[in-house]
């Protein structure tokens, strides 16, 4: 019940900013919408000499759930999500139950990231995300003439 009332909130909020920005005529653009319905994953940032490591805690869904997407060429989109319905019989009633579950998180990437040998494992509602550090990012020194 709260969160209905508080999702009504960001919902009000929203809207009158998209309706500031339409009428500064600023591109119409409505903000990562998409993603309102869902929530934002805790998430630990750990980093070695050879890596970065991101834990991610995503509970109550499958692997075959989980999208992990590159985007704009150096921030890590990490979504997931689960319907449920589950039929709900006895007695004196019958009806559905539904659940929604929905976890998002979207994180720059530091710039000698290898994005091209990023791996991704998921075990026990914990997604750990693993992004090896590019060797080939040393300095290059310029000979001035």
């Amino acid at each position: 019940m709260w969160e209905d009332t508080f999702m009504d909130e960001i919902r009000r909020i929203r809207r009158a900013i998209n309706r500031t920005f339409r009428v500064q005529e600023f591109p119409k653009r409505d903000f990562d919408s998409e993603l309102l319905n869902y929530r934002r994953a805790s998430a630990d940032f750990h980093e070695t000499e050879k890596e970065y490591t991101i834990s991610l805690e995503i509970p109550g869904v499958n692997k075959e759930e989980i999208n992990v997407q590159l985007v704009d060429g150096n921030k890590l989109l990490i979504k997931a999500e689960k319907n449920q319905e589950v039929k709900k019989t006895n007695e004196e009633s019958y009806g559905y139950i539904r659940k929604y579950v929905g976890f998002y998180r979207k994180c720059n990437l530091p710039q000698d990231a290898d994005v091209e040998n990023i791996n991704a494992e998921y075990k026990n509602g914990v997604l750990k995300i693993v992004i090896p550090k590019n060797k080939d990012l040393s300095r290059k020194f310029i000979k001035v003439k």
